[in-house]
């Protein structure tokens, strides 16, 4: 009877319309229904309580109808729970929708957005490109004009030009001429040096030579010279080849080394007279110069 009776207390309330949970989300006919059912059940509560003392065999069969509506009560319950999670899982979906339909409604807007700022841009580079394309227009007519002054500029060159060409041409000629005489002066100038410096070298190598015809007789025979003529290793055996070498020693041309100022000239022996020297062991002529004659100098 207790279980009864908070059954009863609470579809007593839910008949009297106060909100249970999730209310909101119920269907109104579901709900109705409820109510229906919970005013039959206090229906059969009020019976139960009125004929519990006066008629108990007649309460017993009360209690039984309702237990049945319970029952009846229960699958009910069951049912609507099964719906309501249905519901639920519908609303779930729907605000997943909604939610989506709003970030769709956000990105057209922001695309509306983009579009017409776009639109102004592409007004803008309109403007430009007409102002642009005036801009160009200008220039060739008045290009136009430059070249048709050019034109006329040109002819009168032309006109002015034929005398003053001839008159250029003159000059230039004459400057041509100007430098090739310039030029035959610098070679004949450096000719005539050539030539001092060739006839100072002609009387350098006759000093040498005539200075060198008495080392000849000395190392030829004997006197004063036999003692520094082989200073350094043996002496050469017979005399054919060492008057072939002598006679190179006269005939060979002087190397003389143009370096130096004219204070300090700087001269010296050929290869092949320092091979014969150095093949007799003459070892003298390391410190010999040349140069020291002051008529050479």
């Amino acid at each position: 009877m207790n279980g009864l009776a908070a059954a009863s207390l609470g579809w007593q309330e839910i008949a009297a319309g106060k909100p249970t949970k999730k209310e909101t989300n119920r269907r109104p006919g579901w709900r109705k229904a409820v109510r229906k059912v919970a005013g039959r059940c206090s229906v059969a509560v009020s019976l139960l309580e009125l004929t519990k003392a006066e008629h108990p065999p007649l309460a017993h069969c009360v209690h039984l109808c309702a237990m049945a509506g319970l029952n009846s009560l229960e699958a009910v319950k069951c049912k609507m729970q099964a719906l309501q999670q249905q519901a639920d899982e519908v609303e779930d979906r729907t605000q997943g929708l909604q939610w989506e339909l709003d970030s769709k409604h956000e990105q057209h807007e922001k695309d509306q957005d983009d579009v017409a700022a776009l639109n102004l841009h592409i007004q803008l580079v309109e403007e430009e490109w007409d102002r642009a394309q005036e801009r160009l227009a200008t220039a060739l007519q008045k290009l136009e004009e430059a070249e048709k002054a050019a034109d006329e500029t040109e002819r009168g060159m032309k006109v002015i030009e034929n005398p003053a060409m001839k008159n250029e041409k003159m000059e230039n000629q004459e400057m041509q001429l100007k430098e090739a005489k310039h030029t035959a002066e610098d070679t004949d100038h450096k000719y005539k040096e050539v030539a001092r410096k060739l006839v100072i070298l002609e009387g350098i190598i006759t000093q040498v030579v005539r200075q060198w015809q008495p080392i000849k007789r000395q190392l030829i025979g004997a006197g004063p010279w036999a003692r520094w003529r082989w200073p350094v290793g043996p002496r050469p055996e017979g005399g054919s080849g060492s008057s072939e070498h002598l006679d190179v020693l006269v005939e060979d041309k002087v190397v003389v080394f143009l370096k130096g100022t004219l204070e300090q000239p700087q001269c010296g022996f050929s290869n092949a007279v320092v091979q014969i020297l150095r093949l007799h062991g003459i070892c003298y002529y390391a410190a010999y110069n040349v140069l020291d004659d002051p008529q050479l100098q």
